[in-house]
């Protein structure tokens, strides 16, 4: 916010918290979409929570392995994802500089 005239930092905040919500908000479909790639659907619905279930254990040892699997995929995906997006902005502010 110090780069923002003190006359728009109003503004300046309310771009900074709707981009911050509509990517939280973004990366869930984004994460489960990565994560369908290594176990199917249907599965991962019952492990992140089926509403039409009514056990409080939804997650069985057979769905373990393919959720790790998955996890251990999503990582490097959103950490390359991160760096990406990291060495941009650090571009564009050698730039303004």
């Amino acid at each position: 916010m110090g780069s923002v005239q003190g006359t728009k930092r109003g503004i300046a905040s309310g771009v900074r918290a709707t981009i911050i919500n509509t990517s939280i908000v973004a990366s869930i479909p984004l994460v489960l979409a990565v994560m369908t790639t290594d176990i199917p659907y249907y599965r991962l619905i019952n492990i992140i929570g089926n509403v039409n279930t009514l056990s409080n254990s939804q997650i069985t040892t057979t769905d373990l392995a393919p959720l790790l699997m998955a996890t251990t995929f999503q990582f490097p995906v959103v950490g390359g994802l991160n760096v990406n997006v990291s060495c941009e902005v650090s571009c564009r502010r050698m730039q303004l500089l």
